[in-house]
């Protein structure tokens, strides 16, 4: 899993062209394929001694067990003599892809195999495999690198090895071999993607005469200095720790579907007790968003990231040390006001940290976050301890707060303190130099409403926040705004991500049948959800927001019908029980709500909101999601026993249907164009600084 996550964040950042660096892509993809060379060598250690117990539908001798373990030595052989030939002739991008298929097809073979030679023919192709890949692999490292950095690079390939074998070996260690094949498939699958959207060789290339494409692959691995990839790997450094407050947030929200199976099987909690464990987060994220624009506004960003992550780890570290329902109900509490303070302070962050050009992507990583957040969670919880599982969001939570320590102020709030300086510095150490004009004009409006600034008593100052709490909902730059985000946090919260995140096992149970791998189901689900995130970020790119949001959730309105339908035939008997129908709908209803419903509210959030008004607006926005998420989460279950899937599932589109309609003729489109820009055409007309209304920023004091 976890190299399954660098690989889709290698990806992500390829795709937004802001990544550590471009020579780290492509070699990414060489040494995840070393890694599954590593994988292949230690599978055969874990699949023996399990094919050899009294258990196992698989029976061999000694004979047939050293035939699995070497005959991928005689294909090796094999591979070592044709890969030379078709890289040669074809190219080295499309000798890697042709290096990866058999690796594929032979984990795809174990995953099915029922007898001896289908898995000794597995090994073979996997053999083959690796032969094409041990040649392969320092050749490309060596035409993509550069000089100073081929010696690391090339390091690199005994280490990744190496981990290739502890993976296998702890995967091999607790789950059966077939499911192990499973996880070590999706290494491979993410190695092809990172294959698929690299580029050729530029040795290569102009060996071919292809000179004009051997220049541009060339300067693409290349870059232009050592301060432009300086400046990629400080932007990604940065949102990097926003993408980790998130990944902490799914994972408090998604806890409490492998808390509740556990809770259940050692203690005795009603359905209302359980209810009140998954629900009671949402009651202090209202109390944590009231807080979080005033403390946002008078301490700055980076402080209220710092806190959120470090109450979080602490939390973590409380839960792993009760099994008191009470202690637990407490600590989720807590970890309410951390919800809170991410969910305004992730999408402000980022909107404030990145360009224009790349903002809509880096809105994006929230989703993508989310989901892995979740992934990781329900995958941890499926073969270990809730304590295990808060154990692992405790190292998130951790590595969260380094990296925010780390991170730079945001240079929006340092130019409304007047700290123009640090402003700058701050600016520079994020963005390229072509965006100084931006930075310029930022700092002009600020000082032009910092010099309008009088200084007012404190009942001077509050009386002046409550006159401007009614005035400001008559500025079209703010009520529109407040209207779009409200529609959207309805279609974010009642298109099933939550419920299904809380309540995976009680949904999998009504539609498809008690007798069911449940812990695999959600894996699986999981997984998708993280690829369907990751494939809104290439999206994301390509297509206005309006039309994103109205194929994205009209799908989801699909896959809620359909569902209905199948939920009520099968309750009253109408047609067959058919397994594979459930698991199919879920897993196109996960996919539905993953690839653009979670990700188009966070992304307008951070683009639509005006700068006087950021925090106030996305206050009431997260108080609005968060009255969503608590009706949701608190009467799931008892929806679920009233009404079943189909009544509760009909609840839902409604809500989902009602929400698109609304914000479809109300939202103007917003890719692609500055906040500024954003702001103006809400406002009705342009303002140049001058014309900037001096306002003091409601709840959002120096």
């Amino acid at each position: 899993m976890l190299l399954w996550s660098l690989a889709s964040f290698a990806i992500l950042y390829y795709k937004i062209e802001i990544f550590l660096s471009p020579q780290s892509f492509v070699t990414s993809g060489v040494t995840l394929n070393l890694a599954g060379h590593g994988i292949c060598n230690g599978f055969a250690a874990i699949l023996l001694p399990q094919l050899q117990t009294p258990d196992s539908t698989i029976h061999i001798d000694d004979s047939s067990g050293s035939w699995i373990v070497s005959v991928s030595g005689f294909a090796l052989v094999v591979g070592n003599f044709m890969i030379p030939v078709i890289m040669g002739k074809y190219g080295r991008r499309i000798a890697s892809m042709v290096s990866l298929i058999p690796m594929l097809l032979g984990w795809i073979g174990i995953i099915l195999a029922t007898n001896i030679p289908m898995l000794i023919i597995s090994r073979l192709l996997q053999g083959l495999s690796m032969g094409m890949g041990t040649t392969l692999g320092p050749v490309l490292i060596g035409e993509y690198t550069s000089p100073k950095n081929r010696g690391a690079f090339l390091t690199i390939i005994s280490v990744m090895i190496s981990v290739g074998v502890l993976i296998v070996h702890t995967l091999g260690s607790y789950l059966h071999w077939q499911t192990t094949a499973v996880y070590c498939a999706f290494i491979t699958i993410a190695d092809l993607i990172i294959v698929l959207l690299s580029p050729e060789s530029p040795s290569w290339l102009a060996d071919r005469g292809k000179y004009e494409e051997s220049k541009k692959v060339f300067r693409w691995l290349r870059g232009d200095g050592e301060e432009n990839e300086l400046e990629r790997m400080i932007t990604c450094f940065a949102i990097l720790g926003v993408s980790l407050g998130m990944t902490s947030t799914s994972q408090v929200m998604s806890f409490s579907s492998v808390l509740l199976p556990q809770l259940r099987s050692a203690q005795d909690i009603d359905d209302e007790t359980a209810s009140w464990i998954a629900s009671i987060t949402g009651i202090s994220f209202f109390f944590g968003l009231m807080m979080t624009p005033t403390l946002m506004g008078r301490y700055g960003r980076r402080t209220i990231t710092l806190l959120s992550s470090g109450i979080l780890t602490a939390t973590w570290c409380s839960l792993l040390l009760t099994t008191n329902v009470t202690v637990i109900l407490l600590v989720r509490f807590i970890q309410g006001f951390c919800l809170g303070f991410a969910a305004i302070i992730v999408p402000v962050l980022i909107g404030e940290y990145s360009s224009p050009k790349y903002r809509g992507a880096f809105l994006t990583t929230m989703s993508l976050a989310i989901s892995l957040g979740v992934l990781c969670n329900h995958t941890v919880g499926a073969f270990y301890s809730w304590q295990t599982a808060a154990l692992v969001c405790c190292l998130t939570a951790l590595v969260n707060t380094i990296v925010a320590i780390l991170s730079p102020e945001s240079p929006s709030y340092l130019a409304s303190c007047g700290k123009y300086e640090d402003c700058r510095r701050a600016f520079r150490w994020l963005r390229y130099p072509e965006e100084e004009e931006e930075l310029e004009k930022m700092i002009r409006t600020h000082m032009v409403e910092l010099e309008g600034k009088v200084s007012k008593t404190f009942i001077a100052n509050l009386q002046h926040k409550i006159v401007n709490f009614f005035v400001i909902w008559k500025k079209k730059e703010f009520y529109k705004p407040i209207i779009i985000i409200f529609h959207l946090h309805i279609i974010n919260e009642w298109s099933g991500a939550t419920t299904f995140d809380a309540y995976t096992s009680d949904i999998f149970h009504r539609l498809v049948g008690q007798d069911i791998d449940v812990s695999l189901m959600i894996i699986s689900t999981d997984i998708l959800r993280t690829v369907s995130s990751f494939c809104t970020v290439l999206l994301i790119r390509k297509f206005r927001r309006r039309l994103m949001l109205l194929i994205t959730i009209s799908s989801n309105i699909l896959s809620y019908i359909t569902i209905i339908i199948y939920s009520y035939a099968k309750t009253h008997q109408l047609i067959k029980d058919y397994k594979w129908i459930g698991v199919f709908l879920i897993h196109i209803h996960v996919f539905t709500f993953s690839v653009g419903n979670l990700c188009v509210p966070n992304i307008l959030a951070g683009e639509i909101f005006a700068f006087e008004y950021r925090g106030i607006s996305n206050m009431l926005a997260q108080m609005f999601f968060c009255l969503n998420y608590i009706a949701s989460t608190k009467t799931a279950l008892h929806m679920l026993k009233n009404f079943n899937l189909h009544g509760m599932f009909g609840l839902y589109v409604s809500m989902v249907a009602y929400g698109l309609l609304v914000t479809w003729f109300i939202l103007p489109e917003t890719k692609d164009k500055t906040l500024q820009d954003i702001e103006d055409e809400f406002h009705g007309r342009p303002r140049e600084t001058q014309e900037v209304e001096i306002l003091n920023r409601l709840f959002v004091s120096k």
